[in-house]
């Protein structure tokens, strides 16, 4: 798989242009970008977060 599909896919699934990987296709390549740099923002903070509060010791 490409990296456009699967970034295409990546949008639909987190739920842009109504999870249609067809219509996030033909979403403004700017906007797409920056989209995808937002949720894997998202997700490093997501688990930043759980490494500061998962119990010491473990």
């Amino acid at each position: 798989m490409d990296e456009y599909r699967l970034a295409s896919i990546t949008l639909a699934e987190a739920g842009f242009c109504g999870g249609d990987p067809r219509r996030t296709a033909e979403m403004p390549v700017d906007l797409a970008v920056d989209v995808l740099a937002f949720l894997q923002f998202r997700a490093e903070q997501q688990e930043t977060i759980e490494q500061l509060n998962k119990p010491k010791g473990t």
